[in-house]
């Protein structure tokens, strides 16, 4: 692709996700920029482990996950001399400038919103690598610092402002109520030097006061008192001051202090460009996610239509009819990928939009239980489909949902029973009322779920994605699934609770 650099393709990546289905995503967008060499990790302390043992070039994480999450290791890892460089991407849904800024404080080289394609992670693998220079505004181009002098000794106003006027802009107050209303204008100081011995300035009660009012929260407070009484200092701090100085103060380290105070303001200001940017990224992003996905969702759906009347067709031999559901399995393995990364995603930013139709039940169980059957017939298990009434049309049980999402829930839930089941052992789902508004389905299965796992059976987990993931699909859709455990009869049940439809009649 254009924008990956021929390089890359020697690169090692460290890969930590805790969700299944982003590190498919990741390791895809990575090997369409030429990149082979991913490995994975699931949350940070693997990742540190990993990197005890293995030498890798770039770090991709993701910020939220249980346990280390992304910037705990991004912290660990500026700790360890060994990692104190390595380039950093960290992954985040979040586009606040306030709350990434503690990412890029720590070290993190690059920044990604969730959803990105291959082009954002190019550019942040580039910045990571520091293979481009920055299309952001430079600390010349941000606003120049404004400081704020109060002091009522003219004298020494004048001696201060000519120090620090070439490299900031001065402004001048000769009491504290003068000083109030200048940080309370349209465009306020950003940082107050404050002369505590100065008649009628009281640099303490000058400072409360600002931090009183919303305006004023913002804006620093540095503090210079003669002598040296340490509790001074320690008043001037828990009135909000960011510092406290002693005076005699050298002209040259104020000069200094406010220059690397400067510096803070640019790099915050360059900070918040490159969120904001991130989030017209993100915004982008997801529009452009959204149009792939509705481009690819529909052409399946429609190509599965197409295999309806085939699959019923008498007339096909044995072959052919192994032909068609085969292409039927990939169709539905495709969306089944689609919907467990797009769809998730959108789940969980709070973007996902429910389309409810009519889901028949039976007839989108038997298909699931014939798939999975095929992938686990290694197994040589029983399936065992009890739903009363037809595939389609008068009479079925129709839940209220979306029916491709339905088949991705159902197909995940049996292929959950299938890897917990023992060998030659059966797998059954059975459904029935659940009061007057809904159907409750049963995914049975002749294990034990381990007493330690039960309560997080469902949590957001690569070792378990395929229940975290069909959870959240069924609450997206107002229904909830549940674990269900009999010790005495050795067995367990996926308890897929869905709201009825009000159509009496399935779509074809």
């Amino acid at each position: 692709m254009a924008f990956a650099d021929p390089s890359w393709r020697k690169l090692r990546v460290l890969v930590v996700d805790d969700v299944y289905a982003m590190h498919l995503i990741n390791t895809a967008l990575l090997g369409q920029l030429g990149i082979k060499q991913v490995r994975d990790a699931t949350d940070g302390r693997a990742a540190l482990a990993l990197m005890e043992r293995e030498a890798f070039d770039l770090v991709l994480s993701d910020w939220r996950m249980p346990g280390m999450d992304g910037l705990q290791l991004l912290q660990a890892m500026r700790q360890r001399e060994a990692l104190r460089t390595l380039p950093f991407v960290l992954v985040s849904a979040e586009t606040d400038p306030d709350t990434l800024a503690p990412a890029l404080a720590a070290g993190a080289q690059g920044l990604l919103v969730k959803p990105y394609g291959a082009p954002a992670l190019a550019d942040a693998i580039r910045a990571a690598l520091g293979q481009n220079p920055s299309k952001l505004a430079d600390s010349a181009n941000a606003a120049p610092l404004t400081v704020l002098l109060v002091n009522s000794d003219p004298a020494s106003l004048r001696e201060t402002a000519e120090l620090l006027k070439p490299v900031c802009r001065v402004k001048v107050a000769t009491n504290a109520e003068r000083a109030l209303a200048l940080c309370q204008a349209e465009e306020p100081p950003d940082l107050l030097l404050v002369d505590d011995d100065a008649d009628g300035v009281d640099g303490i009660e000058l400072c409360r006061r600002l931090r009183l009012n919303a305006s004023g929260e913002g804006i620093a407070v540095v503090l210079m008192r003669s002598g040296t009484e340490g509790g001074w200092r320690h008043e001037a701090l828990a009135a909000g001051a960011l510092d406290g100085l002693v005076k005699p103060v050298a002209a040259g380290d104020l000069l200094q202090r406010v220059r690397n105070f400067a510096r803070f303001l640019a790099m915050q200001h360059q900070h918040r460009q490159q969120t904001d940017q991130l989030a017209r990224q993100a915004q982008n992003e997801a529009e452009l996610s959204g149009l792939a996905d509705a481009d690819l969702r529909t052409p399946l759906a429609a190509a599965l239509a197409l295999l309806e009347p085939l699959l019923e067709d008498e007339d096909l031999n044995e072959a052919q009819r192994a032909n068609v559901h085969a292409v039927e399995m990939q169709l539905l393995e495709a969306l089944d990928t689609l919907h467990l990364s797009s769809e998730m995603l959108r789940i969980e930013q709070g973007r996902f939009s429910l389309k409810t139709r009519g889901v028949p039940l039976r007839k989108l169980t038997e298909r699931a239980a014939r798939l999975v059957a095929e992938n686990y017939a290694h197994k040589q298990l029983t399936f065992e489909v009890q739903i009363p009434g037809p595939l389609r049309g008068a009479g079925a049980l129709l839940a209220s949902g979306d029916p491709l999402l339905c088949h991705t829930v159902l197909h995940g839930l049996l292929r959950l029973a299938c890897e917990a089941a023992p060998a030659g052992s059966k797998v059954s789902a059975r459904a029935e009322a659940a009061g007057a508004e809904g159907y409750l389905l049963r995914i049975g299965f002749q294990a034990v779920v381990a007493g330690h796992l039960r309560p997080r059976y469902f949590a957001k987990s690569s070792s378990n994605h395929l229940a975290y993931a069909a959870r959240s699909l069924a609450q997206a859709q107002r229904g909830e699934l549940k674990l269900h455990v009999d010790e005495t009869a050795q067995s367990s049940e996926l308890r897929l609770e869905l709201l009825r439809s009000q159509l009496t009649m399935a779509a074809g």
